[in-house]
Order: structure tokens, then sequence, then C-alpha cells
């Protein structure tokens, strides 16, 4: 039956990649967010340890891992909505770009987003992962990224399908679809413990049902008074 079919190529003359990748001058927030990661200890989980298969996945592979999880609706972190002010500016400049993404007012920060740790020298052998994976998961649009620290060597989103991988340097902010197209994973990093916060943009309301916030409301003024040290990376 392989033989019945062929493969054709189809040559275009654009090659986009729909994956936006933003820095900003002032990355203060970014020790911020690093200060509110270990400031919740309290809060912090290991990564789990179950496949999204239910595949019981090797210890090892996870440890040196944490999370810390926190629901749209619950930031009142000043620290947290100065950073959900830039990605809005990112967010908004990424729909320019591809203006064709439907239903953009309806598109928000949704539930369940993420402050990570990866301990220097821990391992990440995980499948690369994409958020559209299952047909409940219809609400996902975009995915984003930022990159808390600077990691010298490893660390990097790499994306599968796509033969790039973007390095872990503070402050940059990368967005993305959550489909297949775009599977990613982190990197192993193997010179500095890495930060990252991560979660997803799509529809945050429906049918009565709330799923997350509008990235419109972080859209303010925010100040946040610290003596947190400026770092070098």
């Amino acid at each position: 039956m392989q033989q019945a079919v062929k493969h054709l190529p189809v040559i275009t003359e654009n090659n986009p990649n729909f994956i936006g990748v933003w820095s900003l001058s002032d990355i203060t927030f970014t020790d911020l967010l690093i200060d509110f990661f270990n400031s919740n200890q309290m809060l912090q989980m290991d990564m789990k340890i179950q496949s999204s298969k239910g595949d019981k996945i090797d210890e090892n592979i996870v440890k040196g891992k944490s999370i810390l999880n926190l629901k749209a609706e619950d930031i009142t972190n000043t620290r947290l909505l100065l950073y959900f002010k830039y990605l809005n500016e990112c967010y908004k400049q990424y729909i320019l770009r591809w203006p064709t993404i439907v239903k953009q007012e309806e598109l928000g920060l949704l539930n369940n987003f993420e402050l990570h740790r990866y301990d220097k020298g821990s391992p990440n052998n995980f499948d690369p992962f994409y958020k559209r994976n299952q047909p409940l998961a219809g609400i996902y649009s975009l995915s984003f990224v930022t990159f808390l620290n600077s990691v010298e060597k490893g660390g990097e989103l790499e994306f599968y399908y796509h033969g790039t991988s973007i390095k872990a340097y503070r402050g940059i902010t990368v967005i993305y679809p959550s489909d297949w197209t775009h599977a990613s994973k982190i990197t192993s990093n193997t010179t500095d413990d890495l930060y990252i916060i991560r979660g997803d943009i799509g529809y945050y309301s429906h049918n009565d049902q709330t799923y997350g916030v509008s990235l419109d409301s972080f859209d303010k003024e925010v100040k946040v008074k610290t003596d947190i040290k400026e770092k070098k990376k």
C-alpha cells in the first residue's frame, strides 16, 4: 500500500515558524520572580513522575526539578502583576504579526501557570511536549516560556520539528502555538540552576465557565519596591 501513494514536496516563498521571541530592557522582574519562587517553598512540589500516558517515569529523570503551580485568577502579588503586564505586551505584538488568529479578544491567561526550577546538572529526558494533546484541551491556543536567568550551557527551549532552540537568557520570552507542530522541551542544564515561568494563553471563558482571566486585566501601572540587588546575568 505504501507504493500506492507518493509524498510531494510543497515549496513556499515564506517559511514562518510562528515562534515569537522578545527581550525587555528592564529585566529586574526576573530577580523578583526567582525570589518569589524561593520564598514560597511550602507551595512548591516535585515534578510529577507520571507521564501523560499514565506510564511511570524514572525518578532520576525528574530529580532536581521543582514546580510552583498558581492559578491566573488568584494573582495578587505585585511581582506577578508586573510580569504579566510585560507578557500582555508580547502577546499584543504576537497577534499583530499573525493577525489570522480568530477571536483574539476572547483569549487570555489560562489557569495553572507554573514557575519551574531545574537544579544544576539535573537531566531532562522528557519527550517533547505540547498542551493540545487531548480532546478537552481545545481551549489552548498559545504557550509561553520566560527565562528568569541565564544558563551558559543547556537549558534551552528546543522545538522538535523546527530544528531550532531558544537559548536560556535572562528575560527572554517565547510565545508559540500549543499544538503538536510545536512540541518542545527544556534541554538539560549543566552549568547553573535554571528558573523559568511558563503557561498558556487560550479561551478563558466559555458557557459560563471561567478558565482564567483576560490579559488586559494586567494592563495597568504596577510599582514594586524591592531591595533585591541586580544580578550580572
